[in-house]
């Protein structure tokens, strides 16, 4: 789903990712991979070639992303979205650079994010996975009111090569 709208929050913009943010990915995603299951890009052509397919995917209405800036700075922050709306367990990201982690900046994204998803996106429940070792992110998942899986952690061998032992959290679509 290709998408034109600008998010604000009190200190942040989130607007849709452009060609020219691969170099924030390639910059700041090699920070924060450990806990991701995409394999961080190494060079500038690997980080265009992740921008592009996250936007080839928007417009073929599996996904959607927006960048998050600094609202008064313009200075790039991370990104959210979700991908695989057009399967039953769409799934929602978010990762911060690492200088800009434990600020609040997730939370005020995800929750300006989640009330856009819940206005235009087609969905009956998201959920957020990630790794049982980021305690951050779970505590995260609970305060913006997840769901917790009753499942045991799960070992998923990703793309990377890494083994994440993933949690989920679901988050049913509120009726409007």
């Amino acid at each position: 789903m290709k998408h034109d709208g600008i998010l604000l929050t009190n200190r942040l913009l989130l607007r849709p990712l452009t060609e020219s943010d691969s170099g924030y990915f390639l910059a700041y995603l090699p920070e924060v991979d450990q806990f991701l299951s995409l394999i961080a890009p190494t060079c500038k052509e690997e980080a265009d070639t992740l921008v592009k397919n996250y936007m080839g995917e928007e417009r073929k209405g599996t996904s959607v992303y927006f960048a998050i800036e600094n609202k008064e700075t313009k200075e790039f922050i991370g990104v959210v979205g979700v991908n695989s709306l057009d399967k039953d367990w769409p799934e929602r990201h978010c990762w911060i650079r690492k200088d800009m982690q434990n600020k609040g900046y997730a939370f005020e994204a995800i929750s300006a994010f989640m009330e856009w998803a819940n206005k235009y996106l087609d969905y009956t429940i998201m959920y957020s996975s990630f790794d049982v070792t980021n305690k951050a992110m779970m505590h995260l998942n609970e305060k913006l009111g997840g769901v917790k899986g009753d499942e045991k952690p799960e070992p998923v061998l990703q793309e990377s090569g890494k083994i994440l032992n993933i949690l989920y959290y679901s988050y049913p679509k509120p009726i409007l």
